[in-house]
C-alpha cells in the first residue's frame, strides 16, 4: 500500500467472514442473482426464528438484497454496497437500533432485553457462515 493511501476499513473484516472469495461466488451460481437467492433463503429462515425475528422492524426483501451486496463486496465482485449505502456507518446504526427494539422483551428466552447486547443465542443463530447451508 502506498504511503498516504486510504486503507479499506473493512479489509481486515473480510477474513472474519470466512475468507469469502470468488469460489463462494461460483458456488452461489456465479451471479448477483445467485447470491441474492442464497441471502433470501437465509433471511426467510431468520424471519421465522423467534429469537432472531424480534431484531427486525420488518421482514422485507431489502435485508437479503443488502446482505447480497455486502457479500459481493467481500467476495471481491462488486462495490455496489458502497454505491448504494455509502459506508458501513449506516449498517452500524441499524444494528444499534435493533438492540433497542421493545419486541425483545416479549420474545422467548434468549431474546434479551431492550437496549441490551445481542444474546449468545442470537449471535450463534445469526452466524453468516450458515449462509452456505443454502448452497448446493
Amino acid at each position: 500500500m502506498q504511503s498516504g493511501a486510504q486503507r479499506d476499513p473493512w479489509e481486515s473484516k473480510a477474513s472474519s467472514y470466512g475468507e469469502l472469495n470468488r469460489h463462494h461466488y461460483t458456488a452461489m451460481g456465479g451471479s448477483t442473482d445467485g447470491v441474492k437467492l442464497v441471502t433470501t433463503a437465509f433471511y426467510n429462515k431468520v424471519f421465522n426464528d423467534p429469537l432472531l425475528s424480534v431484531m427486525f422492524a420488518d421482514n422485507s426483501e431489502v435485508h437479503a438484497e443488502r446482505l447480497a451486496w455486502l457479500l459481493l463486496y467481500f467476495m471481491g465482485v462488486s462495490q455496489i454496497y458502497f454505491q448504494k449505502r455509502g459506508s458501513f456507518s449506516t449498517v452500524h446504526a441499524v444494528h444499534r437500533a435493533s438492540k433497542q427494539r421493545i419486541e425483545r422483551e416479549s420474545g422467548p428466552p434468549g431474546c434479551g432485553h431492550k437496549g441490551g447486547d445481542f444474546t449468545r443465542s442470537q449471535v450463534c443463530s445469526l452466524n453468516y457462515a450458515k449462509l452456505f447451508d443454502y448452497v448446493n
